[in-house]
């Protein structure tokens, strides 16, 4: 499965103002600066290689898969799991089908809940060409409001790194601040 974004997030989830109001900063010298910064801590934990596993602000994604049967945990189940959280919508299902022409399900030969995507009740899968990613699931997935504790951990990223403009630590590897970790890990997708 190959996961890709298709239309970026068009609202930063957090304004230069909302920023600023949290860094106590009046003077607009380096709202450029702050709008990065911003941009960059969601980068960090925003889908879809972000920390947290899910969608922050709302984009759409393609997942791509080799077939209409998935492999989790050591079988193979009838219906495809999304790789993303919140998923709000699905917006096309795409595949080749045996001769290698694409073809559009019908949104009432499916049903989507939560991440699942299962045939419709009556319904089965169509046959697929066989090959790697002959199945295209385009949806929407991210918040329509970021919750609160997101929204205070990406202010407290910008807070430290407005602050701490040099890289700082002995190792390669960032950590995330204490209190940013503990905002952000019940949102945290953790896989197997």
């Amino acid at each position: 499965m190959r996961l890709s974004v298709v239309t970026p997030a068009v609202e930063p989830g957090i304004t230069v103002d909302d920023a600023k109001k949290h860094l106590r900063v009046e003077h607009t010298e380096d709202d450029a600066y702050i709008a990065g910064l911003i941009e960059a801590a969601f980068v960090w934990i925003d889908a879809p290689d972000g920390w947290l596993g899910r969608a922050v602000r709302e984009q759409g994604f393609e997942a791509r898969f080799a077939g209409f049967c998935q492999r989790l945990g050591g079988y193979w189940v009838p219906w495809l799991s999304l790789p993303l959280r919140p998923v709000s919508a699905v917006t096309a299902v795409l595949y080749l089908d045996g001769s290698g022409n694409e073809q559009t399900l019908a949104p009432a030969d499916y049903r989507f809940a939560d991440t699942e995507l299962r045939p419709a009740p009556g319904k089965s899968w169509p046959v697929t060409l066989d090959g790697p990613e002959t199945v295209r699931v385009r949806f929407t997935a991210g918040y329509s409001e970021i919750p609160a504790p997101i929204r205070q951990a990406v202010l407290l990223l910008v807070g430290q790194w407005y602050v701490a403009r040099e890289a700082v630590g002995k190792s390669d590897q960032a950590e995330l601040p204490f209190a940013v970790s503990n905002l952000l890990s019940p949102y945290r997708v953790w896989t197997v």
